[in-house]
């Protein structure tokens, strides 16, 4: 078996060192490129379009909700497990607080606690369930996801909730604009959320705890006295509040929280995750990779629309994309394991 000295040695001439340079530089910066060409080539086709301000309104809209949906599945993703209930997770406490508001006259803010802790007691149950029962989270999520479709339905599909003539600071806050310039809030909630997020994963005990419970199950971190069980259910919880919150967000500015809104998230935010390079497997991703997925996913849609091509076919695009994206993913992880 080769020596410690000797595979220094060997790694010090090994020409693969450029091959590892490219693939760090594809890891990081490949998704980032991606957009940038989107953007370009949106630029052109739509004759100088795409990029006024109207239209990056309403990317960045869009953008502004699945990102942060986005962030908690990266999380979650990390650390080994899946949430197929986020799209359900945004818009059933966001119905929950409107409904609270409209039809009980409960205060704002004791509607906004409410509702975030509905969504942080589905995240909960997710959690529980998987880790204590042994039940896979994607068998665990699908079934709550059809759970909540059916409580989301039955309080809002005949009258949805209503809250554009409703005025609170806390709603201006979640949904009205920045500083009275034309950016959004749920944007710089985005931004936020992104960078305290990222400074979690790459700079805590808890971040580390994250990714070393993605690891081959979790068995060596449980071996070294990591939590695991702990860290899964908080990443649940997490994974469905900021869920919660982003939907809450967005009927805040919107004033309208209806049964479609966060439709195939589940799947989109999953989606952007394997873009923004989250390992299928666990244990590897990053928050602004997450976010950056997103703004493709974001682009792509208003793209499509500017440049006249009918959405019935962005979702197959976009699991073209996937494909894409994961097969990269893999091809690189596995050239990183020598395998």
């Amino acid at each position: 078996m080769m020596g410690i000295q000797e595979r220094a040695t060997f790694g010090a001439i090994s020409p693969s060192k450029g091959s590892d340079t490219a693939r760090r530089f594809l890891r990081g910066s490949g998704p980032l490129l991606g957009l940038v060409i989107l953007l370009g080539l949106f630029q052109t086709a739509s004759g100088g379009v795409f990029l006024s301000p109207a239209m990056m309104g309403a990317t960045t809209a869009f953008i502004s909700g699945l990102g942060v949906v986005a962030i908690g599945v990266t999380m979650l993703m990390i650390c080994g497990e899946f949430d197929l209930s986020v799209s359900q997770s945004f818009v059933f406490p966001a119905i929950t607080m409107g409904a609270l508001i409209t039809r009980t006259d409960t205060p704002v803010y004791l509607a906004f606690m409410i509702a975030m802790g509905v969504a942080i007691l589905i995240g909960l149950i997710n959690g529980l369930v998987t880790v204590y029962f042994k039940v896979d989270s994607f068998i665990v999520t699908l079934a709550m996801l059809l759970i909540l479709t059916s409580l989301t339905l039955t309080v809002a599909t005949t009258n949805p909730p209503n809250i554009l003539d409703v005025s609170s600071p806390l709603l201006d806050a979640l949904g009205g604009t920045f500083l009275g310039t034309s950016i959004k809030a749920p944007f710089i909630w985005l931004l936020l959320i992104g960078a305290i997020m990222t400074l979690i994963l790459t700079g805590s005990r808890f971040g580390s705890w994250t990714r070393a419970s993605g690891v081959r199950g979790g068995q060596s971190a449980l071996a070294m006295g990591v939590p695991v069980k702990s860290v899964k259910i908080v990443n649940f919880c997490l994974c469905s509040g900021l869920s919660g919150f982003s939907g809450i967000a967005l009927v805040a500015d919107i004033g309208l929280a209806r049964p479609d809104f966060g439709q195939n998230f589940n799947l989109l935010a999953i989606v952007a995750a394997v873009i923004g390079g989250v390992s299928l497997f666990g244990g590897r991703g990053s928050v602004p990779g997450a976010v950056v997925g997103a703004c493709v996913l974001g682009v792509l849609s208003t793209g499509l629309i500017v440049t006249g091509v009918d959405q019935q076919f962005y979702i197959g695009i976009v699991g073209l994309v996937l494909l894409i994206a994961a097969y990269i993913n893999i091809r690189l992880e596995g050239r990183e394991t020598g395998e």
